[in-house]
This record gives structure tokens, C-alpha cells and sequence, in this order.
């Protein structure tokens, strides 16, 4: 595995934004390999589910990212209903679909539905391309967030020039 490149804007970012990543499998084998894989790229507040109850249990707003497995063998949730479980508690959170078919129908329905990304496990660059979406799921997250923080700035700073507005007309009315 080449030296990771997004390692220290990954830290940076989830460490400002204090946010978790969750991962759900089924399969042992793919949830030892993304272990490895946010481990070699220094990634740390993460959760590695492998039931969706458990997962659906433990989610809260502060997680930003979701990497489901489609090919969930669960008789309540395939990746599609677990995807709009997670959306329905938390519609700012980025899904990633990691997926043993590349049907574009399904890829298309499962971006239609508000998938931000859709990787398929046999591609040959698996980890390489998980990495990046993460990290570009990451990266809407703080420009969502900062733009919201810019939003509340400004409201602020309008709230109280008002606040002197009213208050000099106030005192011009009194005197």
C-alpha cells in the first residue's frame, strides 16, 4: 500500500469536526481489511458494525460518514433500506456503498436515493478509491459545516447591529 496522501487531512478534519465514521459488514474478512485500511491511514474515530440493529442503535448526529455493505445477508435491511434508516435519523450523514455487483441500475438507484458514492469490492484500487471518497465525504462535510458556521456568524452580527439600531432609536424616542 502506497504512503497515504489524505492521512493528515483526514486527522485534521475529524478531529475539528469531532466526527465518527461507521462501517458495516457482514463479512469478517472486509471488516479485519477496513480495519487495516483506517488504521494504515491513521483514521480513529471510527466503528466496525456487523448487524445493522447495532449500528441504527449507536448512530447519532455527530456521525458523518457511513460505509454500508449492499450485500447484507439480514432479513430486515439490504444496503438500500439500512441506507435510508441511517438518512431518516441523520439526512447530513454521507453513505458510501461498498457493493460485489456493478448492475448500473443499481448503482443508479442507490445514488438516487442519496448515496454519496458507490464502490464496488472487486475494483482494483478498492482501497485507494475508499480512501478517497471518504476523504471527499469528509471534505462536503466541512464545507457544509463551515458554511453553516459562516451562516450563524453572520446572523449573529446582525442580530446585533439591530440589537444597537433598536436600542439608539430607543433612546432617541426617550430623550
Amino acid at each position: 500500500m502506497q504512503a497515504p496522501e489524505h492521512k493528515h487531512k483526514f486527522k485534521n478534519m475529524i478531529k475539528e469536526l469531532n466526527i465518527a465514521i461507521y462501517a458495516i459488514d457482514d463479512d469478517e474478512g472486509t471488516r479485519t481489511s477496513l480495519k487495516g485500511l483506517f488504521k494504515a491511514h491513521e483514521i480513529k474515530n471510527y466503528t466496525i458494525y456487523s448487524n445493522p440493529e447495532d449500528l441504527l442503535e449507536e448512530l447519532h448526529k455527530g456521525v458523518q460518514v457511513c460505509i454500508i455493505d449492499y450485500d447484507l445477508k439480514n432479513p430486515d435491511y439490504n444496503g438500500v433500506t439500512l441506507m435510508q434508516a441511517i438518512l431518516g435519523k441523520n439526512k447530513y450523514c454521507k453513505c458510501i456503498i461498498m457493493s460485489g455487483f456493478e448492475e448500473a441500475k443499481l448503482i443508479k438507484n442507490f445514488l438516487n436515493c442519496g448515496a454519496f458514492r458507490y464502490i464496488t469490492k472487486a475494483e482494483e484500487h478498492f482501497s485507494e478509491h475508499l480512501i478517497r471518497y471518504i476523504n471527499e465525504a469528509l471534505e462536503t462535510v466541512f464545507e457544509t459545516m463551515s458554511f453553516y458556521s459562516t451562516l450563524l456568524e453572520s446572523l449573529d452580527v446582525t442580530k446585533q447591529k439591530l440589537s444597537q439600531i433598536y436600542k439608539k432609536q430607543e433612546d432617541e424616542r426617550l430623550h
